[in-house]
Protein backbone atom coordinates (compact mmCIF):
# COMPACT_ATOMS: atom_id res chain seq x y z
CA UNK A 1 0.00 0.00 0.00
CA UNK A 2 1.34 3.35 -0.77
CA UNK A 3 1.21 5.96 1.88
CA UNK A 4 1.56 10.20 1.67
CA UNK A 5 0.92 12.97 3.98
CA UNK A 6 -0.74 16.13 2.95
CA UNK A 7 -1.93 18.76 5.71
CA UNK A 8 -5.61 19.11 4.48
CA UNK A 9 -7.16 15.75 2.94
CA UNK A 10 -10.59 17.07 1.01
CA UNK A 11 -12.85 13.74 -0.27
CA UNK A 12 -15.14 14.38 -2.52
CA UNK A 13 -14.90 16.83 -6.08
CA UNK A 14 -17.94 18.32 -5.81
CA UNK A 15 -18.96 21.72 -5.43
CA UNK A 16 -17.77 22.32 -2.13
CA UNK A 17 -14.48 20.15 -2.73
CA UNK A 18 -13.51 22.24 -5.26
CA UNK A 19 -13.66 25.24 -3.25
CA UNK A 20 -12.19 23.69 -0.41
CA UNK A 21 -9.27 23.06 -2.68
CA UNK A 22 -8.60 26.07 -4.26
CA UNK A 23 -9.05 28.16 -0.65
CA UNK A 24 -6.89 26.17 0.92
CA UNK A 25 -4.03 25.64 -1.20
CA UNK A 26 -3.66 29.76 -2.44
CA UNK A 27 -0.81 29.01 1.08
CA UNK A 28 2.24 27.64 -1.52
CA UNK A 29 3.43 25.77 2.43
CA UNK A 30 0.19 23.75 2.42
CA UNK A 31 -0.15 20.43 1.47
CA UNK A 32 -3.75 20.00 -0.22
CA UNK A 33 -4.48 16.26 -1.55
CA UNK A 34 -8.30 16.35 -3.41
CA UNK A 35 -9.41 12.98 -4.27
CA UNK A 36 -13.04 12.62 -6.42
CA UNK A 37 -14.57 9.41 -7.21
CA UNK A 38 -15.39 10.41 -10.98
CA UNK A 39 -13.33 11.89 -14.13
CA UNK A 40 -12.20 14.75 -14.78
CA UNK A 41 -15.03 17.67 -16.29
CA UNK A 42 -14.54 18.17 -20.31
CA UNK A 43 -16.07 21.35 -21.08
CA UNK A 44 -17.19 19.77 -24.89
CA UNK A 45 -18.98 16.71 -23.14
CA UNK A 46 -20.54 19.25 -20.59
CA UNK A 47 -19.63 22.80 -21.16
CA UNK A 48 -22.62 23.21 -24.28
CA UNK A 49 -25.61 23.94 -22.25
CA UNK A 50 -28.43 21.70 -24.06
CA UNK A 51 -26.13 18.56 -25.62
CA UNK A 52 -24.82 18.62 -21.76
CA UNK A 53 -27.96 17.06 -20.13
CA UNK A 54 -27.74 13.95 -22.27
CA UNK A 55 -24.65 13.27 -20.21
CA UNK A 56 -26.29 13.37 -16.99
CA UNK A 57 -26.61 10.05 -16.31
CA UNK A 58 -22.97 8.92 -17.34
CA UNK A 59 -21.60 10.97 -15.09
CA UNK A 60 -23.51 10.30 -12.28
CA UNK A 61 -24.14 7.77 -9.37
CA UNK A 62 -27.54 6.62 -10.42
CA UNK A 63 -29.30 6.21 -7.01
CA UNK A 64 -32.73 5.11 -6.43
CA UNK A 65 -34.63 5.56 -3.24
CA UNK A 66 -36.49 2.68 -1.31
CA UNK A 67 -39.93 2.63 -1.90
CA UNK A 68 -41.99 5.66 -0.99
CA UNK A 69 -45.23 5.18 0.79
CA UNK A 70 -46.17 8.78 -0.26
CA UNK A 71 -45.31 8.04 -3.63
CA UNK A 72 -47.96 4.72 -3.97
CA UNK A 73 -44.68 2.72 -3.20
CA UNK A 74 -43.22 3.83 -6.22
CA UNK A 75 -38.74 3.92 -5.86
CA UNK A 76 -37.93 7.36 -6.67
CA UNK A 77 -34.63 8.13 -8.81
CA UNK A 78 -31.66 10.26 -7.39
CA UNK A 79 -29.04 10.57 -9.53
CA UNK A 80 -26.12 12.56 -7.93
CA UNK A 81 -23.12 14.11 -9.61
CA UNK A 82 -19.92 11.80 -10.16
CA UNK A 83 -17.27 14.23 -11.99
CA UNK A 84 -15.28 16.85 -11.08
CA UNK A 85 -17.29 19.78 -9.82
CA UNK A 86 -20.46 17.58 -8.96
CA UNK A 87 -23.64 18.64 -9.15
CA UNK A 88 -22.03 21.20 -10.85
CA UNK A 89 -21.00 20.20 -13.94
CA UNK A 90 -24.44 18.27 -14.83
CA UNK A 91 -27.14 20.02 -13.33
CA UNK A 92 -29.72 22.79 -14.78
CA UNK A 93 -27.33 25.64 -14.02
CA UNK A 94 -29.90 27.73 -11.83
CA UNK A 95 -28.53 29.96 -9.85
CA UNK A 96 -31.39 31.19 -6.79
CA UNK A 97 -30.33 30.58 -3.15
CA UNK A 98 -32.99 30.69 -1.14
CA UNK A 99 -34.82 33.44 0.87
CA UNK A 100 -32.51 35.06 3.89
CA UNK A 101 -34.77 33.54 6.53
CA UNK A 102 -34.18 29.95 5.58
CA UNK A 103 -30.82 31.03 7.10
CA UNK A 104 -31.37 33.32 9.97
CA UNK A 105 -33.57 30.02 11.00
CA UNK A 106 -30.22 27.90 10.99
CA UNK A 107 -28.35 30.64 13.27
CA UNK A 108 -32.15 30.11 15.11
CA UNK A 109 -31.43 26.15 15.44
CA UNK A 110 -28.13 27.12 17.69
CA UNK A 111 -25.58 27.46 14.66
CA UNK A 112 -24.59 31.03 15.73
CA UNK A 113 -22.28 32.51 12.85
CA UNK A 114 -24.64 31.32 9.69
CA UNK A 115 -27.68 33.96 9.69
CA UNK A 116 -28.49 35.58 6.44
CA UNK A 117 -26.48 38.84 6.76
CA UNK A 118 -23.42 36.95 8.03
CA UNK A 119 -23.36 34.16 4.61
CA UNK A 120 -24.13 36.75 2.16
CA UNK A 121 -20.35 37.83 1.95
CA UNK A 122 -19.74 34.31 1.06
CA UNK A 123 -22.54 34.10 -2.14
CA UNK A 124 -20.85 37.34 -3.41
CA UNK A 125 -17.22 35.93 -2.61
CA UNK A 126 -17.78 32.98 -5.28
CA UNK A 127 -19.80 34.91 -7.79
CA UNK A 128 -19.18 37.06 -10.75
CA UNK A 129 -22.65 39.15 -11.78
CA UNK A 130 -22.81 39.41 -15.22
CA UNK A 131 -24.34 42.47 -14.44
CA UNK A 132 -21.50 43.35 -11.90
CA UNK A 133 -21.14 43.63 -8.05
CA UNK A 134 -24.13 44.69 -5.97
CA UNK A 135 -25.56 44.10 -2.30
CA UNK A 136 -26.56 40.93 -3.14
CA UNK A 137 -23.64 39.50 -5.95
CA UNK A 138 -20.50 39.68 -6.20
CA UNK A 139 -18.18 40.97 -9.16
CA UNK A 140 -15.10 39.67 -9.37
CA UNK A 141 -15.37 35.53 -8.27
CA UNK A 142 -14.60 32.02 -9.90
CA UNK A 143 -18.33 30.84 -10.77
CA UNK A 144 -19.88 33.52 -13.47
CA UNK A 145 -23.89 34.64 -13.35
CA UNK A 146 -25.68 35.43 -16.17
CA UNK A 147 -29.07 35.34 -17.75
CA UNK A 148 -29.72 32.85 -20.38
CA UNK A 149 -28.91 34.09 -23.15
CA UNK A 150 -31.56 31.88 -25.66
CA UNK A 151 -35.23 33.48 -25.34
CA UNK A 152 -38.67 33.17 -27.13
CA UNK A 153 -41.96 34.11 -27.06
CA UNK A 154 -42.47 31.65 -24.88
CA UNK A 155 -40.39 33.57 -22.05
CA UNK A 156 -42.60 36.51 -22.75
CA UNK A 157 -45.76 34.72 -22.55
CA UNK A 158 -44.60 33.15 -18.91
CA UNK A 159 -43.67 36.33 -17.26
CA UNK A 160 -46.93 38.11 -18.82
CA UNK A 161 -48.56 34.97 -17.39
CA UNK A 162 -46.95 34.67 -13.92
CA UNK A 163 -48.15 38.64 -13.87
CA UNK A 164 -51.86 37.98 -14.39
CA UNK A 165 -51.80 35.63 -11.71
CA UNK A 166 -50.71 38.14 -9.23
CA UNK A 167 -46.83 37.10 -9.24
CA UNK A 168 -44.59 40.31 -9.82
CA UNK A 169 -41.93 40.91 -11.76
CA UNK A 170 -39.05 40.47 -9.96
CA UNK A 171 -35.83 42.04 -11.28
CA UNK A 172 -33.46 39.94 -8.81
CA UNK A 173 -34.85 36.83 -7.44
CA UNK A 174 -31.91 36.21 -5.76
CA UNK A 175 -32.45 39.69 -3.63
CA UNK A 176 -33.94 40.25 -0.18
CA UNK A 177 -36.76 38.05 -1.58
CA UNK A 178 -37.72 35.43 -4.22
CA UNK A 179 -41.37 35.98 -4.79
CA UNK A 180 -42.69 36.75 -8.05
CA UNK A 181 -41.52 36.18 -11.71
CA UNK A 182 -38.34 37.28 -13.34
CA UNK A 183 -35.48 36.24 -15.86
CA UNK A 184 -33.41 32.98 -14.92
CA UNK A 185 -30.18 33.35 -13.32
CA UNK A 186 -27.61 30.62 -14.47
CA UNK A 187 -24.11 29.22 -13.83
CA UNK A 188 -22.76 30.59 -17.32
CA UNK A 189 -19.74 32.42 -18.64
CA UNK A 190 -20.81 33.73 -22.33
CA UNK A 191 -22.78 31.06 -22.60
CA UNK A 192 -20.63 28.14 -21.69
CA UNK A 193 -21.88 26.03 -18.40
CA UNK A 194 -19.72 27.34 -15.62
CA UNK A 195 -18.94 24.37 -13.30
CA UNK A 196 -17.88 24.82 -9.84
CA UNK A 197 -14.60 22.63 -11.46
CA UNK A 198 -13.37 26.22 -11.78
CA UNK A 199 -12.20 26.80 -8.75
CA UNK A 200 -9.39 23.31 -9.45
CA UNK A 201 -8.53 24.06 -12.93
CA UNK A 202 -7.45 27.70 -12.12
CA UNK A 203 -5.06 26.70 -9.85
CA UNK A 204 -4.05 23.13 -11.45
CA UNK A 205 -0.28 24.74 -11.61
CA UNK A 206 0.29 24.99 -7.97
CA UNK A 207 2.42 22.36 -6.84
CA UNK A 208 1.20 21.96 -3.25
CA UNK A 209 -2.16 20.54 -4.58
CA UNK A 210 -2.46 16.83 -5.72
CA UNK A 211 -5.78 16.41 -7.36
CA UNK A 212 -6.79 12.23 -8.06
CA UNK A 213 -9.72 11.85 -9.87
CA UNK A 214 -11.40 7.95 -10.45
CA UNK A 215 -10.48 7.74 -6.44
CA UNK A 216 -12.66 5.76 -4.20
CA UNK A 217 -12.33 5.99 -0.24
CA UNK A 218 -12.89 3.18 1.76
CA UNK A 219 -12.81 4.35 5.05
CA UNK A 220 -11.67 7.36 6.84
CA UNK A 221 -8.85 6.28 9.51
CA UNK A 222 -9.26 7.53 13.00
CA UNK A 223 -6.83 7.22 16.15
CA UNK A 224 -7.34 7.92 20.00
CA UNK A 225 -10.50 10.21 18.65
CA UNK A 226 -9.21 12.09 15.80
CA UNK A 227 -9.30 11.81 11.78
CA UNK A 228 -5.63 10.47 11.04
CA UNK A 229 -6.23 9.73 7.21
CA UNK A 230 -8.05 7.98 4.82
CA UNK A 231 -7.58 4.60 3.00
CA UNK A 232 -8.82 4.62 -1.14
CA UNK A 233 -8.50 2.91 -4.11
CA UNK A 234 -6.53 4.53 -7.17
CA UNK A 235 -5.37 3.44 -10.56
CA UNK A 236 -6.36 -0.14 -9.20
CA UNK A 237 -4.24 0.01 -6.00
CA UNK A 238 -5.07 0.46 -2.23
CA UNK A 239 -3.53 3.72 -1.04
CA UNK A 240 -3.28 5.53 1.94
CA UNK A 241 -2.70 9.00 2.66
CA UNK A 242 -2.27 10.68 6.07
CA UNK A 243 -3.43 13.98 7.54
CA UNK A 244 -1.59 16.26 9.47
CA UNK A 245 -4.40 18.68 10.00
CA UNK A 246 -7.39 17.41 9.07
CA UNK A 247 -9.97 15.38 7.13
CA UNK A 248 -12.44 17.59 5.21
CA UNK A 249 -15.49 15.53 4.17
CA UNK A 250 -17.18 16.95 1.33
CA UNK A 251 -19.14 14.03 -0.84
CA UNK A 252 -22.25 15.26 -0.53
CA UNK A 253 -25.53 14.43 1.39
CA UNK A 254 -25.78 11.17 0.09
CA UNK A 255 -22.13 10.10 0.33
CA UNK A 256 -20.67 12.00 2.92
CA UNK A 257 -23.07 10.25 5.71
CA UNK A 258 -22.21 6.78 3.60
CA UNK A 259 -19.16 6.98 3.88
CA UNK A 260 -18.94 8.23 7.86
CA UNK A 261 -21.03 5.42 8.27
CA UNK A 262 -18.29 2.85 6.87
CA UNK A 263 -15.75 4.43 9.30
CA UNK A 264 -17.13 3.59 12.10
CA UNK A 265 -19.25 6.49 13.03
CA UNK A 266 -22.57 7.06 13.32
CA UNK A 267 -25.53 4.93 14.99
CA UNK A 268 -24.35 1.92 16.92
CA UNK A 269 -26.73 -0.45 16.73
CA UNK A 270 -26.89 0.06 13.35
CA UNK A 271 -23.35 -0.24 12.39
CA UNK A 272 -23.17 -3.30 14.66
CA UNK A 273 -25.52 -4.96 12.65
CA UNK A 274 -23.42 -5.13 10.28
CA UNK A 275 -21.01 -5.82 11.58
CA UNK A 276 -18.90 -2.27 11.37
CA UNK A 277 -17.03 -1.42 14.61
CA UNK A 278 -18.41 1.26 16.53
CA UNK A 279 -15.33 4.26 16.11
CA UNK A 280 -17.68 6.83 17.60
CA UNK A 281 -21.36 6.52 18.56
CA UNK A 282 -23.31 9.89 16.67
CA UNK A 283 -26.78 9.06 16.05
CA UNK A 284 -27.98 11.61 13.83
CA UNK A 285 -25.43 10.66 11.06
CA UNK A 286 -27.68 9.70 7.50
CA UNK A 287 -31.14 11.51 9.46
CA UNK A 288 -32.78 14.92 8.56
CA UNK A 289 -32.60 13.58 4.47
CA UNK A 290 -34.72 16.50 3.12
CA UNK A 291 -34.98 16.99 -0.66
CA UNK A 292 -37.27 18.87 -3.32
CA UNK A 293 -39.86 17.31 -5.60
CA UNK A 294 -41.16 18.73 -8.57
CA UNK A 295 -44.87 17.35 -10.13
CA UNK A 296 -44.62 16.83 -14.58
CA UNK A 297 -47.92 18.90 -16.34
CA UNK A 298 -47.00 18.69 -19.88
CA UNK A 299 -48.91 20.86 -23.05
CA UNK A 300 -48.36 20.45 -26.64
CA UNK A 301 -47.00 22.95 -28.30
CA UNK A 302 -48.69 24.78 -30.75
CA UNK A 303 -45.84 27.31 -32.11
CA UNK A 304 -42.41 25.94 -32.87
CA UNK A 305 -40.93 28.09 -30.55
CA UNK A 306 -37.96 25.89 -30.26
CA UNK A 307 -37.43 22.89 -32.63
CA UNK A 308 -36.89 19.57 -30.42
CA UNK A 309 -33.51 18.24 -29.14
CA UNK A 310 -33.60 15.41 -32.00
CA UNK A 311 -33.79 18.15 -34.69
CA UNK A 312 -31.51 20.50 -32.88
CA UNK A 313 -28.63 18.14 -32.25
CA UNK A 314 -28.55 17.03 -35.52
CA UNK A 315 -28.37 20.63 -37.29
CA UNK A 316 -24.56 21.78 -36.86
CA UNK A 317 -25.36 25.47 -37.41
CA UNK A 318 -27.18 25.90 -34.10
CA UNK A 319 -23.44 24.64 -32.86
CA UNK A 320 -21.64 26.65 -34.97
CA UNK A 321 -23.74 30.00 -33.72
CA UNK A 322 -23.04 28.76 -30.41
CA UNK A 323 -19.11 28.15 -31.09
CA UNK A 324 -19.14 31.70 -32.34
CA UNK A 325 -21.31 33.54 -30.30
CA UNK A 326 -22.00 31.82 -26.91
CA UNK A 327 -25.86 32.01 -27.78
CA UNK A 328 -28.51 30.38 -29.65
CA UNK A 329 -30.56 27.43 -28.91
CA UNK A 330 -27.49 25.13 -27.39
CA UNK A 331 -26.84 27.81 -24.74
CA UNK A 332 -30.63 27.06 -22.98
CA UNK A 333 -30.43 24.98 -20.34
CA UNK A 334 -33.71 23.15 -21.32
CA UNK A 335 -35.68 25.85 -18.50
CA UNK A 336 -37.11 28.69 -20.12
CA UNK A 337 -35.57 31.93 -19.71
CA UNK A 338 -38.11 32.98 -16.76
CA UNK A 339 -39.04 31.15 -13.41
CA UNK A 340 -41.12 32.11 -10.96
CA UNK A 341 -41.41 31.79 -7.18
CA UNK A 342 -44.96 31.43 -5.28
CA UNK A 343 -46.40 31.11 -1.54
CA UNK A 344 -49.39 28.51 -1.38
CA UNK A 345 -49.95 27.92 2.23
CA UNK A 346 -50.65 30.73 4.30
CA UNK A 347 -48.73 29.71 7.36
CA UNK A 348 -44.85 29.51 6.94
CA UNK A 349 -42.18 32.37 6.12
CA UNK A 350 -41.97 33.08 2.65
CA UNK A 351 -42.49 30.82 -1.04
CA UNK A 352 -43.20 27.28 -0.82
CA UNK A 353 -43.36 26.47 -4.42
CA UNK A 354 -41.24 27.47 -7.65
CA UNK A 355 -42.32 27.49 -11.54
CA UNK A 356 -39.18 25.93 -13.07
CA UNK A 357 -41.22 25.32 -16.95
CA UNK A 358 -39.21 23.44 -19.74
CA UNK A 359 -38.71 24.71 -23.25
CA UNK A 360 -39.29 20.99 -24.38
CA UNK A 361 -41.53 18.24 -22.22
CA UNK A 362 -38.82 15.34 -21.90
CA UNK A 363 -38.83 12.96 -19.15
CA UNK A 364 -36.75 9.86 -18.70
CA UNK A 365 -37.53 8.04 -21.73
CA UNK A 366 -37.43 11.39 -24.05
CA UNK A 367 -41.07 11.24 -24.69
CA UNK A 368 -43.53 14.67 -24.60
CA UNK A 369 -40.84 16.27 -26.70
CA UNK A 370 -43.32 18.07 -28.96
CA UNK A 371 -44.77 19.19 -25.48
CA UNK A 372 -43.26 21.70 -22.68
CA UNK A 373 -43.59 20.85 -18.87
CA UNK A 374 -44.50 24.11 -16.53
CA UNK A 375 -42.85 21.77 -13.87
CA UNK A 376 -44.37 23.34 -10.30
CA UNK A 377 -42.26 22.07 -7.49
CA UNK A 378 -42.11 22.00 -3.66
CA UNK A 379 -39.58 24.08 -2.19
CA UNK A 380 -41.05 24.45 1.13
CA UNK A 381 -40.18 20.90 2.07
CA UNK A 382 -41.55 19.54 5.35
CA UNK A 383 -41.46 15.66 5.00
CA UNK A 384 -37.90 14.37 6.84
CA UNK A 385 -36.12 10.97 5.78
CA UNK A 386 -32.78 9.19 6.56
CA UNK A 387 -30.21 7.20 4.75
CA UNK A 388 -28.43 3.85 5.81
CA UNK A 389 -26.22 1.87 4.81
CA UNK A 390 -27.02 -1.38 2.73
CA UNK A 391 -23.71 -3.00 3.59
CA UNK A 392 -20.21 -2.71 3.38
CA UNK A 393 -18.80 -2.30 0.05
CA UNK A 394 -17.65 1.28 -0.30
CA UNK A 395 -18.90 0.78 -4.28
CA UNK A 396 -22.58 -0.10 -3.08
CA UNK A 397 -25.30 2.39 -2.92
CA UNK A 398 -27.16 2.95 0.67
CA UNK A 399 -30.78 2.83 1.84
CA UNK A 400 -32.04 5.91 0.88
CA UNK A 401 -35.75 7.08 2.51
CA UNK A 402 -36.29 10.43 2.02
CA UNK A 403 -39.69 10.01 3.49
CA UNK A 404 -41.44 11.82 0.05
CA UNK A 405 -44.49 13.47 0.73
CA UNK A 406 -44.77 12.06 4.48
CA UNK A 407 -45.80 15.67 5.48
CA UNK A 408 -49.14 16.71 4.26
CA UNK A 409 -48.10 20.30 3.92
CA UNK A 410 -46.21 19.02 1.22
CA UNK A 411 -48.89 17.57 -0.66
CA UNK A 412 -50.92 20.98 -0.23
CA UNK A 413 -48.04 22.76 -1.51
CA UNK A 414 -47.69 20.56 -4.86
CA UNK A 415 -51.63 20.37 -5.13
CA UNK A 416 -51.73 24.42 -4.92
CA UNK A 417 -49.05 24.84 -7.40
CA UNK A 418 -50.31 22.07 -10.16
CA UNK A 419 -53.43 24.16 -9.77
CA UNK A 420 -51.99 27.27 -10.31
CA UNK A 421 -49.99 25.95 -12.99
CA UNK A 422 -52.75 25.06 -14.95
CA UNK A 423 -54.27 28.81 -14.62
CA UNK A 424 -50.67 29.82 -16.22
CA UNK A 425 -51.62 27.66 -19.07
CA UNK A 426 -55.01 29.46 -19.52
CA UNK A 427 -53.25 32.79 -19.46
CA UNK A 428 -53.88 34.55 -22.87
CA UNK A 429 -50.10 34.39 -24.03
CA UNK A 430 -49.88 31.18 -23.41
CA UNK A 431 -53.18 29.77 -24.81
CA UNK A 432 -51.85 31.58 -28.26
CA UNK A 433 -48.49 29.35 -27.90
CA UNK A 434 -49.82 26.04 -25.77
CA UNK A 435 -52.56 23.08 -26.89
CA UNK A 436 -54.46 20.51 -25.02
CA UNK A 437 -52.98 19.47 -21.56
CA UNK A 438 -51.54 16.07 -22.54
CA UNK A 439 -50.92 14.96 -19.10
CA UNK A 440 -52.48 14.23 -16.54
CA UNK A 441 -55.49 15.61 -19.24
CA UNK A 442 -58.26 17.82 -18.51
CA UNK A 443 -60.43 15.21 -17.54
CA UNK A 444 -58.79 14.80 -14.07
CA UNK A 445 -60.08 17.25 -11.53
CA UNK A 446 -60.72 16.39 -8.39
CA UNK A 447 -58.61 16.99 -5.54
CA UNK A 448 -58.44 13.19 -4.83
CA UNK A 449 -57.30 12.33 -8.33
CA UNK A 450 -54.77 15.22 -8.66
CA UNK A 451 -53.22 14.00 -5.14
CA UNK A 452 -53.28 10.63 -6.52
CA UNK A 453 -51.53 11.31 -9.55
CA UNK A 454 -48.86 14.16 -7.92
CA UNK A 455 -47.92 10.62 -5.78
CA UNK A 456 -47.96 8.61 -8.75
CA UNK A 457 -45.27 10.93 -11.00
CA UNK A 458 -43.47 13.04 -8.79
CA UNK A 459 -39.97 13.43 -9.08
CA UNK A 460 -37.03 14.88 -7.19
CA UNK A 461 -35.37 17.87 -7.84
CA UNK A 462 -31.43 16.61 -7.20
CA UNK A 463 -31.50 18.74 -3.93
CA UNK A 464 -31.18 16.35 -1.41
CA UNK A 465 -29.14 18.19 1.71
CA UNK A 466 -29.17 17.84 5.21
CA UNK A 467 -28.18 13.94 6.43
CA UNK A 468 -25.14 15.39 8.37
CA UNK A 469 -27.27 18.11 10.46
CA UNK A 470 -24.90 21.66 11.90
CA UNK A 471 -26.32 22.40 15.23
CA UNK A 472 -25.94 21.74 18.69
CA UNK A 473 -27.94 19.28 20.26
CA UNK A 474 -27.80 15.22 20.60
CA UNK A 475 -29.02 14.55 17.41
CA UNK A 476 -26.38 17.27 15.81
CA UNK A 477 -23.27 15.68 13.44
CA UNK A 478 -21.42 18.58 13.06
CA UNK A 479 -21.33 22.20 15.46
CA UNK A 480 -21.37 25.73 13.58
CA UNK A 481 -17.35 25.46 13.38
CA UNK A 482 -18.66 22.29 10.59
CA UNK A 483 -16.29 19.86 13.33
CA UNK A 484 -17.42 16.32 13.96
CA UNK A 485 -18.87 16.56 17.13
CA UNK A 486 -16.66 14.37 19.58
CA UNK A 487 -13.99 13.56 16.97
CA UNK A 488 -11.01 16.32 16.71
CA UNK A 489 -9.64 16.58 12.86
CA UNK A 490 -12.63 15.84 10.75
CA UNK A 491 -14.89 18.30 9.41
CA UNK A 492 -18.05 17.59 7.52
CA UNK A 493 -18.56 21.02 4.22
CA UNK A 494 -21.00 19.74 2.17
CA UNK A 495 -24.92 20.42 1.50
CA UNK A 496 -25.35 17.73 4.10
CA UNK A 497 -24.84 20.43 6.69
CA UNK A 498 -27.72 22.25 6.43
CA UNK A 499 -30.21 21.98 9.51
CA UNK A 500 -33.17 22.69 7.20
CA UNK A 501 -33.43 23.07 3.15
CA UNK A 502 -33.50 26.33 1.82
CA UNK A 503 -36.50 27.29 -0.57
CA UNK A 504 -34.50 27.46 -3.51
CA UNK A 505 -32.04 25.48 -5.38
CA UNK A 506 -29.11 23.95 -3.43
CA UNK A 507 -26.22 24.59 -5.50
CA UNK A 508 -24.86 28.64 -4.85
CA UNK A 509 -25.76 27.62 -1.08
CA UNK A 510 -23.55 24.28 -1.28
CA UNK A 511 -20.70 27.13 -3.02
CA UNK A 512 -21.00 29.43 0.13
CA UNK A 513 -20.70 26.71 2.66
CA UNK A 514 -17.89 25.85 1.33
CA UNK A 515 -16.45 29.12 1.35
CA UNK A 516 -17.27 29.86 5.04
CA UNK A 517 -16.12 26.25 5.64
CA UNK A 518 -12.79 27.19 4.48
CA UNK A 519 -12.42 30.03 6.58
CA UNK A 520 -13.37 28.27 9.34
CA UNK A 521 -10.73 25.74 8.66
CA UNK A 522 -7.98 28.04 8.01
CA UNK A 523 -8.73 29.98 11.70
CA UNK A 524 -8.03 26.68 13.25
Amino acid sequence: MESSEYDYIIIGGGSAGCVLANRLSADPQTRVLLLESGPTYRDHLLGVPLASYLQVFRHAWNYSTVAQPGCNNREVSLPCGRVMGGGSSVNGMLYTRGEPHCYDGWAAQGNPGWSYREVLPYFRRSESYEAGATPFHGGDGTIHVSKVRFRSAYDDALLAGFQDLGLPYNPDLCGESQFGAGWLDVTQHKGWRCSASRFVSEVSSRKNLTVRVSAHVGRIELSQGRATGVRYQYEGKPQQARAAREVLLAAGAIASPKLLMLSGIGQANHLRSLGIEVEHHLPGVGENLQDHLRAPLYYRRKVDFAPVPQQLLGKGKHMLEFLATGSGLMSSPIIAAVIAFAKILPHGAGVDCQFTPTIWGTDIENRYLDCVNLQPCLVGTRSVGRLRLAGTDPLAAPRIDPGYLTHRDDVAVLLGAFKLARELARTSGLQALLGEEVKPGIQMTSDAELENYIRQTVETCFHPVGTCRMGQDDMAVVGPDLRVRGLDGLRVIDASIMPSIVNGNTNAPTLMIAEKGADLVLAG
